[in-house]
């Protein structure tokens, strides 16, 4: 774990941070759900909804070799970005939200759980960063969904 020195500003009993980025690398064995861009986008729009966070415009490329797909769902609040590899077993998902308003940081974890559970993971590893007002980085390294879900900032 690496964590800068941090300048906190408090608003009512959280810490505000500019936003919070889970940063995923999912293993699974189900090349079949990698190379599935409709159902994985579907899945992951009703996700975004679920945790009360705004879909504003999505895109999707599937003209890989291997079958892979790259993607991003424009938020509100940010953004969600992936690309497959279903030749070698594992995605990568990226979940930016924005903290400015409000802490987002929980459900922020919570949503990029559910997200990489489409997958069927065998192992999930990963990063949950939190910019700062001070302009400092908080990151926490995780190593499985139940890790995922309950590395609070």
């Amino acid at each position: 774990m690496y964590v800068m020195q941090e300048k906190t500003e408090r608003a009512g009993s959280f810490t505000i941070g500019l936003s919070t980025i889970v940063s995923l690398r999912v293993e699974t064995d189900r090349g079949d759900l990698l190379a599935d861009p409709k159902n994985f986008l579907n899945h992951a729009k009703n996700v975004i909804r679920e945790y009360g966070f705004t879909a504003l415009n999505s895109l999707v490329e599937t003209s890989f070799d291997g079958g892979g797909h790259s993607g991003a769902i424009i938020l509100a609040e940010s953004h969600l970005a992936w690309h497959s590899w279903p030749e070698l077993n594992f995605v990568t998902i990226d979940l930016h939200i924005c903290d400015y308003s409000r802490n987002n940081n929980r459900i922020c974890r919570e949503a990029a759980a559910e997200i990489v559970v489409f997958f069927q993971p065998r192992r999930v590893t990963g990063v949950i960063s939190r910019w700062l007002p001070s302009g400092n980085i908080n990151v926490k390294t995780v190593a499985g969904i139940e890790e995922l879900i309950k590395h609070g900032h």
